[in-house]
């Protein structure tokens, strides 16, 4: 029996994804067998996925990591990514399953957190990551960042609803707005496709509207 953190359990629940833990078991099973790997303990910090510790039978240090399946393509987005950095500047993807929204991948060593490192070293290093990472990347199916730019822009007042890759998020105000600052704390929950697509033409109209 794998043992499942609290908090991806009830991010689970909450998006609705009660039969992906029912059966979370088999299919742990199943890719333990189609990728030839021993899956060992959970890691208990993950909120957005299964995610533990495997070994392959070759004795490789891997990571087995399940998205928990909801609107939005997250797992498609991520093994995407993966694939066209094949391990140029972040975590190499070893195999994956899109179908199970699974990815298995090589293991890494401890977290900027955990080595301790100052703030601004961890910033630092993020960036030059980053920097990296960022690479024209057309026709993959990965999300187009202009439509965010642009709903970052509108001026929000609390109660008012936007939209975060497909996500459809009410904001309640805290503290004040400064010119290309956005302090607020969001309050989050997921609408179907079609209220999706309703609100997204709503906070375009709102855009244009304040152009």
């Amino acid at each position: 029996m794998i043992e499942i953190p609290e908090v991806v359990r009830h991010q689970a629940v909450n998006v609705g994804a009660d039969d992906w833990l029912a059966n979370l078991n088999d299919i742990v099973a199943e890719l333990a067998t189609s990728w030839s790997i021993i899956v060992g303990a959970t890691f208990p910090d993950a909120t957005e996925a299964y995610v533990a510790e495997a070994v392959r039978d070759d004795g490789e240090l891997l990571v087995l990591k399940i998205h928990i399946p909801r609107e939005g393509g997250f797992a498609q987005s991520e093994i995407t990514t993966l694939r066209l950095a094949n391990g140029d500047s972040c975590v190499l993807l070893v195999d994956y399953d899109v179908t199970l929204g699974a990815l298995l991948l090589e293991r890494l060593g401890p977290s900027l957190r955990d080595l301790a490192l100052p703030i601004d070293r961890r910033h630092e290093i993020l960036c030059c990551v980053a920097e990296r990472m960022w690479r024209p990347a057309p026709d993959c199916g990965l999300p187009n960042g202009r439509l965010h730019e642009a709903e970052l822009r509108i001026q929000l007042q609390p109660g008012d609803l936007m939209i975060f890759n497909n996500m459809a998020v009410a904001h309640g105000r805290r503290g004040t707005r400064q010119q290309g600052e956005l302090r607020q704390r969001v309050y989050g929950r997921r609408l179907h496709a079609e209220a999706q697509s309703q609100l997204r033409d709503g906070v375009l109209a709102a855009f244009r509207g304040r152009q």
